[in-house]
């Protein structure tokens, strides 16, 4: 009988360690600074008048720490599907693949005065579409960790050559820097 209770016990044990563990796990973990940018994109978001489905799925990335593919697609789709409602037929290019992440490749028909704007425009149509639907999704499904690791990884496929060609131009680089620290070097 002691064998028996004492394997009862290293089971339980062994649940309980376990489920402990659960939190470690992904989506059990936020990134600090994926928590702040996601905050910042929730709050720039509901200034906007962002729909309730964007505002949603950054508070879900908020609580798991990432946004899925299927959620950032849904969101591009709903910002088409507006702007082709106000008459206006946007370019889709589909889904390609950008520096290792799985992305949607679409344009919004801009007038001259927008084409200059880093974020959507207040008072124009397609803007107000992509600001509605999917502006921050995308900008937080581009910037969460996995989506920064892939592009790390892709850059690590060209890493020697970028530093070479830059080194040789006489730009002061650091071989072992990050893909960012890399991109924004003068």
């Amino acid at each position: 009988m002691r064998l028996r209770d004492l394997a009862l016990v290293v089971a339980v044990v062994a649940v309980a360690a376990s489920g402990g563990c659960a939190a470690d796990e992904p989506g059990g973990h936020v990134d600090p600074e994926f928590a702040a940018l996601l905050d910042d994109e929730l709050a720039g978001a509901r200034a906007a008048g962002a729909s309730e489905e964007q505002i949603a799925i950054l508070e879900e990335a908020r609580r798991t720490g990432e946004i899925s593919f299927e959620v950032y697609n849904e969101a591009v789709d709903r910002a088409l599907r507006c702007i082709r409602e106000t008459g206006t037929n946007p370019f889709d290019g589909g889904v390609i693949e950008h520096e290792g992440v799985q992305m949607r490749s679409y344009g919004v028909p801009e007038d001259a005065e927008a084409a200059h704007q880093a974020e959507p425009r207040p008072g124009w149509t397609g803007h107000q579409c992509v600001a509605g639907h999917s502006f921050w999704v995308e900008s937080a499904y581009q910037r969460q960790p996995s989506s920064v690791e892939a592009m790390e990884a892709y850059f690590d496929q060209y890493r020697d050559a970028i530093v070479a060609c830059l080194t040789e131009h006489g730009v002061d680089v650091d071989p072992d820097g990050s893909r960012g620290e890399n991109m924004r070097l003068d």
